[in-house]
């Protein structure tokens, strides 16, 4: 659905906005590149060369990776029989063994290590923690659901100005409000629409014009999806 909305999104904002134009508009900064010799992903002379004299970070994600992948196909994390959603883990899980094996050094200790291990994981955890704790203290103690029911449009509005965050985790309130059943899925879209989670952060570094104006198409978008979706009641 999102990407069909942003076929459609983009093309009506070429019309309107060019990209030529908007390239000569907010593209002023440049931005810094990380600059490292080439990456030899995947080795020719032999895959497992990586593994002469590994790091430590290296060991330990395919460890990791190797008990989830392990205690996913024998039952006992995620679903307990085989359907899509453990077919995706186990593949995805693959995926990942494959990319820890062959990519070099330092882009597993810079990249994989330090940038998702060390600061996403925790901040997900932390994220996905404190979400589920809020929404099970408001549940728990106060009749929030009748008072979202009375108040969607305020609710979208909440979800549109949360997406402007330029961090995934804030979305999870919205995506843990809707598997409780407390919202519709049309607010749950209109967040996913103007969310970007971190990958607008480069965008943000070279032009705050350009972020905004980002934004601004994705909140009008969304707040188009969002308002239809309640008229019209899902």
């Amino acid at each position: 659905i999102i990407f069909v909305i942003g076929i459609i999104a983009g093309f009506i904002t070429d019309k309107v906005v060019s990209p030529k134009h908007f390239e000569t508009t907010f593209a002023h900064n440049e931005f810094t590149i990380h600059e490292e010799e080439k990456c030899d992903c995947i080795p020719h002379n032999n895959i497992f060369s990586n593994f002469n004299g590994t790091s430590i970070p290296r060991i330990l994600i395919l460890l990791i990776i190797s008990f989830f992948l392990l205690g996913t196909a024998i039952g006992e994390i995620g679903p307990g029989s085989w359907n899509w959603v453990r077919i995706t883990i186990v593949i995805t899980s693959f995926v990942a063994l494959f990319i820890v094996v062959t990519v070099p050094e330092h882009f597993l200790e810079e990249h994989l290590w330090q940038h998702i291990v060390v600061v996403h994981i925790p901040k997900i955890f932390l994220w996905t923690f404190g979400t589920l704790f809020a929404v099970h203290i408001l549940l728990e103690f106060i009749d929030i659901n009748t008072w979202i029911a009375s108040n969607m449009f305020i609710i979208l509005a909440i979800a549109l100005l949360v997406g402007i965050i330029p961090e995934s985790g804030p979305h999870l309130i919205f995506v843990t409000l809707f598997a409780s059943g407390t919202i519709p899925f049309s607010i749950l879209l209109a967040s996913s629409i103007v969310q970007d989670g971190h990958g607008m952060i480069p965008m943000l570094a070279d032009s705050k014009r350009g972020f905004l104006f980002v934004k601004a198409v994705n909140i009008i978008v969304g707040a188009i999806v969002g308002i239809i979706g309640l008229l019209v009641g899902f």
